[in-house]
């Protein structure tokens, strides 16, 4: 099922110059349904869980300037095999590339909730997706077998880290949390790059900090910065009131899932919902 969206866009933010277009950015988040009563089967259970993914598309030069397009899917996935998501990925990034007719130089992805534990299970499972639904996409009646480079970053919200402010004067050491826009990047992982994000401070609690941890980032990308690039992207919203956490794509992924996981089980499949949307700026 297909619908074509029109919005206005009220605000952007600039991609870095180093980022290589056409570029697609990912947003990938996973619902996990709430376990509750079932009244007509009289025990406690829970629907499918369902995953989103979103796919948005930056085509550069004029065309990039006018809008951007987006494409997504959510798949119901059963409880245990909520990460279990390398075909989906793949299915959801060849078909959006597919109507787009563009074959991207360069490609961003933001996936909400993974642990360090999965980075060699899940994560690797979805990389392997990501490339094969990057590969081998037609455009015209031309292939391209060009790889297209990759950078996969896990958004950590779940954390207790948390900065506090030191050195003013007249104050406490401690008495106020950072500042919203805060990189902190010289707290290191030991096996990839980390860097953590302060993207909103309310003023009567401790700000925490999102941990961003890249990990799969090919030599053609390492020029880009990605921590500026995944600031900007937080500011990159058609439309959003809540507070700025992660980049666009994967805050929209996580409403789309919990949306579509909160809709009355009837029976049907969600699996293969897909909508594609153009969001034109003013």
């Amino acid at each position: 099922m297909f619908f074509w969206i029109t919005q206005v866009r009220l605000w952007w933010s600039q991609l870095p110059k180093e980022l290589p277009l056409p570029a697609v950015m990912i947003g990938v988040d996973v619902f996990h349904a709430p376990i509750v009563y079932d009244p007509k089967a009289k025990k406690q259970g829970r629907k499918a869980s369902v995953a989103a993914i979103i796919v948005e598309l930056h085509r550069g030069g004029n065309a990039g300037t006018k809008k951007i397009e987006l494409y997504t899917e959510s798949f119901r996935r059963e409880g245990g095999n909520e990460y279990d998501l390398g075909e989906a990925m793949q299915s959801t990034i060849a078909t959006a590339l597919k109507l787009f007719n563009v074959n991207p130089a360069s490609a961003v992805v933001w996936r909400d909730g993974i642990s360090e534990s999965a980075f060699g299970g899940g994560a690797a499972e979805e990389i392997i997706g990501v490339r094969k639904g990057l590969a081998g996409n037609i455009v015209g009646q031309q292939k391209t077998t060009k790889k297209c480079p990759l950078t996969y970053i896990v958004c950590q919200k779940r954390i207790d880290t948390k900065f506090l402010t030191r050195g003013i004067p007249g104050e406490e050491d401690g008495k106020y949390g950072a500042p919203p826009g805060t990189l902190v990047s010289d707290i290191q992982g030991l096996n990839n790059q980390t860097f953590y994000i302060n993207g909103r401070a309310p003023p009567f609690s401790t700000p925490k900090p999102v941990r961003f941890i890249v990990v799969e980032r090919d030599e053609a990308m390492l020029k880009i910065p990605v921590a500026r690039l995944t600031w900007g992207a937080c500011h990159d919203y058609p439309n959003w009131t809540g507070p700025i956490k992660v980049p666009s794509v994967c805050q929209m992924a996580h409403k789309l899932a919990e949306l579509a996981g909160n809709m009355p089980d009837n029976g049907e499949s969600i699996n293969s919902e897909a909508y594609l949307n153009t969001v034109h700026f003013l």
